[in-house]
């Protein structure tokens, strides 16, 4: 599927359905509100609720496919979660994820 990235695909492979792995959702940017902000405590926090309405629904296909919801990041537009193997292909067939892919430590370059 177009949407595992080749990391998580080599993954899928050795791993049995039951297998339970860590992910990372990658959805559309969140764009901040139109109405102006005064203090950034305010916007962050708009912009952090706008994130978890824009994303409900792949909030609620992780749950619904037995998964955990580990960390939200409207920052980086990503949701980390913890599912089982055989469910990772309903969470690829939502429009809004773009690419699922396994956490990965930043580094510098």
């Amino acid at each position: 599927m177009a949407k595992l990235s080749p990391i998580l695909k080599n993954h899928l492979e050795v791993a049995k359905p039951d297998d339970w792995v860590d992910v990372v959702l990658e959805v559309p940017e969140t764009s901040p509100p139109a109405r102006p902000i005064t203090n950034h405590k305010e916007q962050f926090a708009s912009v952090e609720q706008l994130f978890a309405s824009s994303n409900k629904d792949v909030i609620q296909a992780i749950q619904d496919a037995g998964g955990q919801v580990l960390d939200k990041s409207w920052l980086s537009s990503a949701i980390k979660a913890r599912i089982q193997v055989h469910g990772i292909d309903q969470l690829a067939s939502l429009d809004r994820v773009q690419l699922i892919d396994l956490p990965r430590r930043l580094t510098r370059g």
